[in-house]
């Protein structure tokens, strides 16, 4: 089975349907507070994603039965073939009109994270990491290139970050960000989790560090598997691999991305 193939045909569509909505009039809805929403765009994705998935699944003789996904917009069924979706990451770029957001999607065979898909619509890019098979970057042009992060001194690294509605979070998130910014060279705040870890594990390494203190599964799916495949690492504030909970979706994390050789000095910073 091409996962590659199942994984960028249906993120293309789902691509597809949001640009149909972009710089058109949305409508809104509050999950948590004003700063934490969902549109039309984000479910009309999420659909086209999992039925696109779901044909080709069952074109190549797989049990419908066997194929689970897990959704930002309240989908949440189990499986052997597993799909983790982010239909649309970066809700509020899109809904003001910004370009900056992307589709995450990641696939679990057996209960183990095996690939995983970031692809940004606006520049038709797709991020792609298979487990012990490498990361690599497809451009409009359909160009292949394997990705491979650099490592870089901490005075001379850019922290992407993320400003989450939740107050224990920013109470959290803060300091560290404070203390971080006074020994690299800025934080920056892009708005889209998946499209940071996309920029942090291409070639030209834009991005050097994350750090964010409220993701959810289907934020770091996908981008940990890349994250990894291409020589990075993921952990929590602690210097903990991040394990994955299938079993509690809603569940949030902090996490930390960033050159292994940078792990420690960081981790100093954020327990200071």
């Amino acid at each position: 089975m091409d996962v590659q193939q199942i994984l960028q045909s249906a993120a293309a569509k789902g691509g597809e349907s949001l640009l149909t909505f972009f710089h058109k009039e949305l409508t809104l809805s509050k999950k948590t507070s004003h700063q934490n929403l969902v549109s039309q765009a984000d479910l009309a994705s999420q659909q086209v994603i999992k039925s696109e998935i779901l044909s080709f699944m069952i074109d190549r003789g797989i049990d419908e039965k066997e194929i689970g996904f897990i959704g930002e917009e309240n989908l949440n069924s189990q499986g052997k073939h597993l799909f983790i979706i982010d239909p649309l990451d970066g809700t509020n770029n899109f809904a003001s009109g910004h370009d900056h957001f992307g589709i995450s999607i990641a696939y679990v065979f057996e209960g183990v994270l095996s690939a995983g898909l970031i692809y940004q619509p606006f520049t038709n890019t797709f991020y792609i990491g298979e487990l012990r098979k490498g990361a690599f970057k497809i451009g409009p042009d359909g160009e292949k290139k394997e990705m491979r992060i650099k490592y870089t001194n901490l005075e001379n690294t850019l922290v992407a970050t993320y400003l989450t509605s939740s107050q224990d979070a920013l109470n959290k998130l803060i300091p560290v960000m404070l203390r971080l910014n006074k020994v690299t060279r800025g934080i920056r705040i892009l708005g889209s989790f998946v499209l940071d870890a996309a920029l942090f594990s291409n070639m030209v390494n834009s991005i050097n560090v994350l750090l964010h203190a409220h993701p959810y599964l289907w934020d770091i799916a996908a981008a940990k598997l890349i994250i990894e495949e291409s020589g990075g690492v993921m952990t929590d504030w602690q210097g903990n691999p991040i394990q994955l909970r299938l079993d509690a979706p809603h569940m949030n994390y902090s996490i930390l991305a960033c050159h292994p050789d940078n792990l420690q000095e960081i981790l100093k910073i954020i327990a200071a």
